[in-house]
């Protein structure tokens, strides 16, 4: 077969996948370009400051919150953290690690149907909380865990 006959016939398939996905609302540039407004909160080397910018500064512990990580990791590199949230139309988790450089590790935006359940590595300065926070109907509920952190991290 024509390889320039191939490289059409499959840009031409992958072009009408991405534009089934945009019309049915399932691939929306629009989302894609707002995480830019994000940018800052996790570059902000303050806890307080990161959660407010997130809209998570007056978050509240709750029992619907799991965290499944460690007590200790011995490589603070690559600390496996599992979450999940039993709040009614969790639409996002948030993973802060307190001392941290930059705390805000990572942010998840699910579709309020959706299993709001992430599992994730991420690596820890130093023994530190961990802060899980989940966004649902505007409110924010957290629950955290002390990982203690014998070697590595990301100051070796």
């Amino acid at each position: 077969m024509n390889l320039l006959r191939r490289t059409l016939l499959r840009g031409l398939a992958t072009g009408s996948a991405l534009a089934v996905l945009a019309v049915t609302g399932l691939l929306s540039p629009l989302r894609a370009w707002s995480a830019e407004d994000r940018l800052a909160a996790f570059k902000n080397k303050n806890l307080a400051d990161a959660m407010a910018q997130m809209g998570a500064e007056h978050s509240v512990e709750s029992a619907d919150v799991i965290i499944k990580a460690p007590a200790s990791a011995e490589d603070g590199a690559v600390v496996p953290i599992d979450a999940e949230s039993h709040v009614p139309n969790t639409t996002r988790l948030l993973f802060f690690i307190d001392k941290n450089p930059f705390p805000l590790a990572a942010a998840f935006d699910f579709l309020p149907d959706a299993l709001p359940e992430m599992g994730i590595r991420l690596r820890f300065a130093e023994t530190s909380t961990i802060r899980v926070v989940a966004m649902a109907n505007g409110q924010a509920y957290h629950a955290t865990t002390e990982i203690k952190i014998t070697a590595g991290g990301c100051g070796s």
